[in-house]
């Protein structure tokens, strides 16, 4: 009799089992995160994505919630940075060591009035090289030297994209072809020249636009003509790398300038 019993329960313990792992199974199924589809994305192609989705949508950040691109493997802001926790007025502006913050055109005091701006508003915040170097998003850092230079790689159509963007730093002056055409972005926004029409101008989806600058003195110029974009890369302890894009010219202009300049700021996600 005590053999019968245990072939009985003998059963019992394996099928007990197999229910256990097939509930396990199941529960490790819904717990998987599912990818966002990047097929629908009729851009893919045209900004170098490769098709395999590795970004958020967006990033909220002090209140504000940014777009985000994907161009091949980078995870970029599609607009400028706009963080602004304070304002350096004219007089006291030019500092190699401590941060400093605009918005173009806006001379007063005031972080409300400022952020009250269209200025604010399209082109976001000028930042001199001590104030970009820290305020990007938490997960998320300024663009480096290589990091731009992968991003024009991407984007390059050409045979030789490698040497045309090099990742040394030595390689200054105008780049590639028509690499900033693709990069730049709003055409209205724009003078009229080479850049906007480029008929590959904003296929990136980057949207790079004409913010201008702040200069040494504290003046601000060139909205509309150029845009300036910070990298992380510092070329010596008073100058850093940067990008700048011309209505005139449809390449991509890489050289070092005084930290103390106020430019854009386009961060990167962290790997």
């Amino acid at each position: 009799m005590k053999t019968k019993i245990k072939f009985m329960i003998l059963p019992l313990l394996l099928m007990g089992m197999f229910v256990l792992f097939t509930i396990s199974c199941n529960k490790d199924e819904d717990d998987t995160t599912t990818p966002i589809d990047n097929n629908n994305n009729d851009n893919n192609e045209d900004n170098g994505n490769n098709g395999d989705k590795i970004c958020p949508e967006t990033v909220t950040y002090e209140g504000y919630t940014y777009l985000i691109v994907q161009i091949g493997d980078q995870c970029w802001l599609a607009e400028n940075l706009r963080y602004l926790p304070e304002i350096t007025h004219e007089d006291d502006w030019g500092s190699n060591t401590e941060p400093q913050y605009a918005v173009y055109g806006y001379t007063g005091n005031s972080i409300t009035e400022a952020k009250a701006t269209d200025n604010y508003e399209i082109y976001g915040v000028l930042y001199n090289w001590e104030a970009a170097s820290t305020a990007c998003p938490p997960g998320w850092h300024l663009s480096s030297h290589d990091e731009w230079t992968e991003l024009e790689r991407v984007v390059c159509a050409n045979t030789s994209c490698e040497s045309d963007f090099p990742k040394d730093e030595y390689a200054t002056g105008w780049r590639g072809t028509n690499e900033g055409s693709k990069l730049a972005g709003n055409e209205s926004l724009w003078d009229s020249g080479d850049l906007t029409s480029d008929t590959e101008f904003g296929t990136s989806d980057f949207t790079a636009l004409p913010g201008g600058q702040r200069s040494i003195l504290g003046e601000f110029n060139f909205i509309g003509i150029n845009g300036f974009w910070w990298s992380a890369t510092e070329f010596t302890s008073e100058y850093a790398w940067y990008r700048r894009l011309n209505y005139d010219n449809s390449r991509v202009y890489r050289h070092y300038f005084p930290k103390m300049m106020g430019r854009s700021v386009r961060c990167v996600m962290d790997n």
